[in-house]
């Protein structure tokens, strides 16, 4: 993962940390990741209390044991430590992890705590199998709950009522596979009284759950059913068999109005509706695969409900719903209509699923030719001098599981164009074009452009951004502009009156929303309410509670307006002349387009050099052979003063481009015009 430019490194930034808070990428820096996307990276520890900070650097996927046991100093302690009898702990974020835990799962450069204890570790820490799969971490209260308050659940009774657990667990596991795998716990443990919950929450866990992202991050506290439970349990199990599966809808429990009667499946009500009328009562059938659905609703609902709380402080479940109905509302205006979701669909292939060698992903999408665009912070760790020093590839076809590697694409070492630092505007800039290698492979294989569906970025309004989230398959999410007059309210909105510390300006130059696009969808395209182009989703501002945790309080992108007048910079500045022409006639195919061409034209004339003739000349050259050169002529006779060009072409007589754009615009009508008007005369 690319680290964020530092202060020290440009001057500029430390400028913009004033802003509303810390500027992060989102690139996968937190503890959800899979199977080979950190091979490289470093750590620090300390041992006990000493300051002294050792570094480890991992060359390879393993545990965080065997990490530590390539260092020296680390060696020396834990030979000296079981010459005592005693074993090591490693504590992370205050919590303590298991020597097994996957080293790989550490912030790059993070620091973690070596300290020793009595008695054996009591886990699995060596020829541990690392499996692949999505992983996420949550923690479990090294003090039991209910009916296990007094309860020694641990082998090691030394780390009872210390500090809590951290363990680490596979998307669609069990939490018993976890536990078992973690190796503190004893075996009491596992003999189904027991199960999860977080203080304070209804929802139970037991340890036959299969782990999904609703546990990531939680922490929970072991607890017991106590022996009344027990009995109320065995008891309703006998007169009601069916009251231990799971919820139905088929079923009627809860619902008195629909509650079975002995020996008929009509409800109660029945005689008192038939009373009314013979056409009151209809039959209710149950929907098909209507068990599956709901299950997987439930699952989707609890990890809902914790993001909306999170993010919008609020702490019961009818705020979320209503929040959820105002938001559905919302975007339903936006883009419900069938014709914005087709249109949507049919632009999403152009969407790409970027990957550095198995290690970071992000998004980008085909921009113009055989470009693709996507943020700079996704590959400026890898790149030395313009070159990628790792192969990327792009996928356009990443929709589901089974389509990962479809009609992926290799790109070329050399990067085409990119910027990480500020414009000459004092506009942050964070992009990078990519060229796709063809190879073997046809040009038609590849899906329709954007640059031609571009506008203008609105000032307010509903956007849709599409992208990989998590590095996963491809998807959407409808929000909207969060204004910079409504910024102050967003801060409130989320912190309430503990915002009032951070320093922000409201001013801010960035394109800000709130969405659900975290890590691995930098680069995601931004889209308007009628499918036009606007930005490219770049990161999001942040801020660390207490406890280390990310809190995520907006979203920014860079306008795209912004971004092309840079590539057309950097490709004026370079002398790239054939990507320049290449990128000339694909801006001539809309208005909006042709405008910014027009203004980098003018810009070109602005600050006139000599040396800028061959850049000119392949603009106008280019220009003119292309539909949109009336549209082009017109825009710019508006904007250049007509005796300023004079004087420019009278002080660089010479110049065969300042002729050629004088020409043009004494161009007032074609051929095929003139024609035309002959006729209707």
């Amino acid at each position: 993962m690319a680290s964020n430019q530092t202060s020290a490194e440009n001057p500029a930034a430390s400028s913009a940390n004033q802003n509303l808070a810390v500027r992060v990428k989102t690139e996968p820096d937190d503890e959800e990741t899979t199977l080979g996307q950190k091979d490289c990276h470093s750590f620090y520890y300390r041992i006990d209390k000493k300051l002294k900070e050792h570094s480890v650097t991992c060359t390879k996927r393993g545990t965080v044991l065997e990490a530590l046991q390539t260092d020296q100093p680390f060696r020396t302690f834990l030979e000296r430590n079981r010459e005592k009898g005693k074993s090591i702990i490693i504590e992370r974020d205050n919590r303590f992890l298991a020597t097994h835990f996957p080293c790989w799962l550490f912030k790059d450069e993070e620091t973690v705590l070596i300290k020793s204890f009595p008695g054996e570790a009591a886990e699995v820490s060596h020829g541990y199998e690392i499996k692949d799969g999505d992983i996420i971490t949550f923690y479990i209260n090294s003090i039991g709950g209910l009916n296990m308050r007094k309860m020694s659940f641990l082998r090691n009774p030394k780390l009872q009522k210390r500090k809590a657990l951290c363990i680490y667990a596979y998307i669609g596991e069990t939490v018993e596979d976890a536990l078992k795998r973690d190796g503190r716990f004893i075996d009491e443990v596992f003999q189904g009284s027991i199960y999860l919950r977080k203080e304070g929450e209804e929802k139970e866990y037991d340890l036959s759950t299969v782990i999904s992202r609703v546990f990531k991050e939680r922490s929970l506290e072991l607890q017991k059913t106590g022996q009344r439970q027990a009995e109320n349990k065995t008891a309703n199990d006998k007169t009601n068999p069916d009251s231990g599966r799971k919820s139905d809808p088929s079923s009627n429990a809860g619902n008195p109005s629909t509650s079975s009667a002995p020996g008929g499946s009509k409800p109660s009500s029945d005689k008192a509706m038939a009373d009314k009328g013979p056409n009151l009562y209809k039959k209710v059938h149950e929907i098909p695969d209507s068990t599956e659905i709901l299950k997987i609703l439930r699952e989707q609902f609890q990890g809902l409900v914790e993001q909306m709380k999170e993010r919008h402080k609020k702490t019961k479940v009818k705020d979320v719903v209503e929040l959820l109905r105002e938001e559905f509302g919302k975007n339903i205006q936006s883009f419900s209509k069938v014709g914005t979701v087709k249109k949507l669909m049919n632009m999403s292939a152009s969407v790409c699923y970027i990957e550095v060698e198995n290690e970071i992903s992000g998004t980008g999408f085909l921009l113009f030719d055989r470009y693709i665009l996507t943020n700079a912070h996704i590959i400026k760790a890898f790149t030395h001098n313009r070159v990628l020093k790792r192969k990327v590839t792009a996928t356009f076809a990443y929709e589901s599981s089974s389509s990962k590697n479809n009609n992926e694409w290799p790109i070329k070492k050399e990067v085409v164009a990119g910027m990480y630092s500020y414009d000459e505007f004092k506009h942050w800039m964070d992009f990078a074009l990519l060229e796709l290698d063809q190879q073997e492979k046809d040009d038609e294989m590849l899906p329709p452009a954007l640059l031609s569906a571009y506008e203008p970025l609105p000032e307010e309004g509903g956007i849709c951004l599409i992208g990989h989230p998590e590095g996963e398959e491809k998807k959407m999410d409808p929000t909207f502009i969060v204004p910079s007059k409504e910024r102050s309210n967003a801060l409130d909105a989320h912190f309430g009156a503990g915002g009032s510390h951070l320093q922000y300006n409201p001013q801010s130059q960035d394109f800000t929303y709130q969405t659900c696009f975290y890590h691995g969808s930098s680069g995601s395209p931004i889209l308007g309410t009628t499918c036009q182009l606007v930005a490219m989703h770049t990161g999001s501002y942040c801020w660390k509670k207490i406890n280390g945790k990310k809190c995520y309080v907006l979203e920014f992108g860079i306008s795209m307006s912004s971004i092309l007048v840079n590539l057309l910079l950097q490709m004026m500045k370079n002398r790239q002349i054939e990507l320049l022409s290449k990128l000339i006639a694909e801006t001539m195919k809309s208005e909006s387009t042709i405008q910014v061409v027009a203004e980098f034209i003018c810009h070109m004339l602005k600050g006139w050099k000599e040396d800028l003739e061959s850049v000119l000349l392949t603009v106008i050259t280019t220009a003119k052979e292309c539909d949109g050169s009336s549209e082009l002529r017109t825009s710019l006779c508006k904007i250049i003063p007509r005796d300023d060009l004079k004087t420019l072409i009278n002080s660089h007589r010479s110049s065969k481009s300042l002729h050629e754009l004088s020409e043009f615009l004494k161009e007032k009508e074609t051929p095929m015009e003139t024609d035309q008007q002959t006729a209707g005369n």
